[in-house]
């Protein structure tokens, strides 16, 4: 199979690259660079501009699904792992809806406090590592989640000030989720938001190997502690402001 085809599951040994690695760093310094370069383009432009570039983004990550999907199939690699049913890929179809209901506050919240996080630890900590730099589904997940990580950073941009008081439905939303999705893990073998084991080469994977599936009780502190940090982040960041000017 040529190279650029690979799925995790056809990849062979020693195809992939490590973390930190050249290639890991060019794939970084490319996501960081279009968000700047868009955030940019998005502060400069006016009212219509601005909801084109969210709505435009929102169907970047809905194509990028689509072709994900199209290969998988034509391939005939696609198999219930590939399910959207991982955190990310619910998110893309979170952010399609947020594209459609800007006001929805709820919505920017979910992106901010969950995509956000999410989609930055999925770039540093790729799942995807064992397959060739170049490989088509290393692009997709690269591409993906850096768009992930651009809507809300445009958000911020825009106006929008994170308040953890509209966070409880997302957090309902997940405690809700996870229970079947626990289930349907154990029945279909897939590991969908990294429930039934900490994946590999990410931190949950030294948590999950230290307490089996009991790291899972590590999840609410992990996510408390985040949160907090990020929304200390915000209002620090707001107290400076007027500093500046």
């Amino acid at each position: 199979m040529n190279p650029f085809f690979y799925t995790t599951e056809s990849v062979p040994p020693d195809a992939g690259f490590s973390l930190y690695s050249l290639p890991h760093l060019i794939h970084l310094l490319a996501v960081f660079l279009t968000i700047w370069l868009v955030r940019r383009l998005f502060i400069k432009g006016d009212k219509k501009r601005k909801r084109h570039i969210f709505v435009t983004v929102a169907i970047l990550l809905l194509l990028d699904e689509g072709v994900k999907v199209v290969f998988l199939v034509s391939t005939g690699q696609y198999w219930a792992g590939y399910l959207p049913l991982h955190l990310c890929s619910i998110d893309i179809f979170v952010t399609a809806f947020a594209s459609l209901f800007p006001d929805n506050k709820y919505l920017k919240e979910y992106l901010f406090a969950i995509s956000l996080p999410a989609a930055l630890m999925a770039e540093l900590f790729p799942s995807w590592a064992s397959l060739p730099p170049y490989a088509l589904m290393t692009l997709h997940s690269v591409s993906v989640h850096g768009l992930l990580m651009l809507y809300p950073i445009l958000l911020l941009s825009d106006g929008f000030r994170p308040n953890a008081r509209n966070l409880w439905p997302s957090i309902l939303f997940l405690l809700v989720y996870m229970i079947p999705l626990y289930f349907f893990n154990k029945h279909f073998g897939t590991n969908f938001m990294f429930l039934n084991g900490g994946g590999e080469g990410n931190p949950l994977s030294l948590l999950s190997s230290v307490f089996g599936n009991y790291y899972l009780l590590f999840f609410p502190l992990i996510a408390a502690l985040l949160w907090r940090c990020m929304y200390f982040a915000v209002r620090l960041i707001e107290k400076k402001k007027p500093e500046r000017g």
